[in-house]
């Protein structure tokens, strides 16, 4: 929807106007001559085409350099109409800081070109070829659409052929999951085609103000609107829309994607656009022509603050031209995965997240969080990972990829993070001699004993393996004045055998200790731990000095046995502070 208003007041640059006319006029006085290539008229009306159709007016009070370069008669010496062209357009392109103002030298061209035949003087036939020329479509693999378009049509045009673009084109794409508009090649196009398009994409309940353009030429303001009516339907709102810019696209294009992504419907992949104009002409001042934008967009989503002409579109998704299809095709199948993940997700935290007591919360969290601008599955896992913390408090609630060839026993864990199969105790006396060399690390300088182990057995292992780690590695220990315990690299596993180690450092009393209580999310079940009573070898005891070694490294059943032995007296935590995780049973 279009609306214009005739801008009448006097603008704030409308005495530049006479400035300039009796400046150029003065300064040319002294330039007239037979013998120069230079002719005064020539910068005079190349002022006046400016002033009348620049789209930027009060930026012409800039024009320094033109008129430094005037007084010098640096140009006097100029011969060559193309090198004069070329000099000209670096002055105004530097004194307006605008590369889109070009002067070029065409002394064949007996006029500016011609615009496009009007609508009116083309027959039926003429005006689908010219719409088929420019707009093909296609549904491509998992039912998405796509839709190239290389010139914008006029309003006029969509009104006259709008039952072929509904029952050829467009309701062949109403059906699709998602939508792929393809701009990259797209440098033509009029204004009022931007409201058509916006609007199919738009959800109809509300009418919204998309941008105003100022014409210089007519001095007139438009602004442009969502239509209340569409021709067919509109796109459905909860399908996702991805737009393609390459640096070819220019102008109409430009304006499109720009909007689309102020108004967070679409995300823009591929290169930044070229940073055209709306409309861009060129006009003829003798056997010269000077290409200026007539028309500027004045950013209504952005506050005023447009930036696209002149810098063109800045896309979410930065990509070389050629790869943006694919990786528009890679953040639409991610996002249609969403909801399968999110249910995935939901019932993981239900069945399996120990704090119980925050699952509602976590649960509303996603169900209010807002994917729209995930466009990868690094992006996807940081947003997640990010909100569950700050709403659990808990760093340990992680979200992680499954990467090719990993499996999972249920959607809580990755496999690389599932406790490891208790190893087989091989039968032979020698092989289970090597086994406990291999696991522990004895040291006895200076009768201080150190011991190193960076992984947990299950109990039943640790049974299995008694007689061989009591004579092997605890006897030698028995006599120490300190123990150094090296948890550094211990990165956990069952911790069934923690209540094992831990009852080799309580004192010399008989009564078992209260150790610790858990609780296993997936059973259902509470279980209290208390130290053994009855132990095979002697404990270590807790009146000499034992010491903890631990990392950013030791994890669940070591971690556990390092805050245990903390907290209950027995030993003295070294080193930097080990990370909290999850520890199992």
């Amino acid at each position: 929807m279009v609306k214009e208003d005739l801008c009448r007041s006097q603008p704030s640059w409308f005495p530049m106007k006479r400035e300039w006319t009796l400046l150029l006029s003065t300064l040319l006085c002294g330039l007239s001559g037979p013998t120069h290539l230079f002719q005064p008229s020539l910068v005079l009306d190349m002022a006046k085409v400016l002033l009348d159709n620049y789209c930027f007016p009060e930026n012409l009070m800039g024009m320094e350099a033109i008129k430094q370069a005037i007084k010098s008669g640096e140009i006097l010496g100029i011969s060559d109409p193309q090198t004069l062209a070329r000099v000209l357009t670096v002055w105004v392109q530097s004194s307006l800081n605008d590369p889109r103002l070009v002067i070029s030298y065409e002394p064949s061209a007996l006029t500016a070109p011609q615009k496009i035949t009007a609508l009116t003087n083309l027959t039926q036939e003429e005006l689908l070829a010219q719409l088929q020329k420019g707009i093909h479509h296609d549904v491509l693999e998992s039912n998405m659409g796509y839709l190239w378009v290389d010139d914008i049509p006029s309003q006029e045009m969509v009104s006259k052929l709008g039952d072929f673009l509904v029952a050829n084109i467009w309701r062949k794409l109403l059906g699709t999951s998602a939508l792929v508009l393809d701009l990259q090649h797209c440098t033509g196009g009029h204004v009022s085609g931007i409201p058509c398009v916006i609007s199919c994409l738009h959800p109809g309940n509300t009418i919204l103000h998309v941008d105003t353009i100022y014409d210089r030429p007519s001095n007139t303001t438009t602004e442009i609107w969502t239509l209340p009516q569409v021709l067919g339907e509109r796109y459905s709102a909860d399908k996702d829309v991805v737009v393609l810019t390459s640096g070819h696209t220019r102008g109409v294009a430009e304006d499109i994607a720009y909007i689309l992504k102020q108004m967070h419907r679409a995300t823009v992949v591929g290169e930044r656009t070229m940073g055209g104009a709306l409309d861009l002409q060129k006009l003829r001042i003798g056997h010269f022509f000077l290409t200026v934008p007539v028309s500027t967009s004045l950013g209504t989503l952005a506050g005023g603050s447009q930036i696209w002409e002149g810098s063109g579109v800045l896309p979410c998704v930065g990509t070389p031209a050629e790869q943006a299809l694919e990786k528009a095709l890679a953040i639409l199948t991610l996002r249609r995965a969403l909801p399968e993940v999110m249910q995935h997700l939901q019932e993981a935290l239900q069945d399996y997240y120990t704090l119980v007591d925050c699952v509602p919360a976590l649960l509303h969290h996603l169900a209010s969080m807002d994917f729209t601008m995930v466009v990868s599955e690094e992006d996807l896992i940081m947003k997640l990972n990010a909100g569950l913390q700050a709403v659990s408090e808990d760093p340990r609630l992680l979200v992680q990829p499954i990467r090719p060839k990993e499996t999972s026993s249920g959607p809580e864990a990755r496999a690389d993070d599932l406790p490891e199969v208790a190893p087989a105790v091989p039968e032979d006396e020698v092989a289970r001699q090597a086994l406990v060399d291999s696991v522990f690390q004895v040291v006895l300088p200076a009768n201080v004993g150190y011991l190193r182990f960076d992984r947990f057995a299950d109990a039943s292992v640790l049974g299995a393996l008694s007689p061989y780690i009591l004579h092997q590695v605890w006897e030698p220990l028995q006599d120490t004045e300190h123990l150094n315990l090296d948890l550094r690299q211990n990165t956990g596993g069952p911790s069934s055998a923690v209540p094992l180690l831990l009852s080799y450092f309580q004192g010399s009393e008989a009564s078992p200790v209260h150790l610790f209580t858990s609780y296993n999310r997936r059973t259902n079940v509470t279980q209290e731990y208390f130290s053994c009573t009855e132990l095979l070898g002697q404990r270590y005891g807790s009146h000499r000095g034992v010491y903890l070694l631990t990392s950013h490294r030791t994890a669940t059943a070591a971690e556990e046995l390092a805050f245990l032995m903390q907290s209950l007296g027995w030993a003295t935590l070294v080193n930097a502070t080990a990370p909290r995780r999850e520890w199992s049973f």
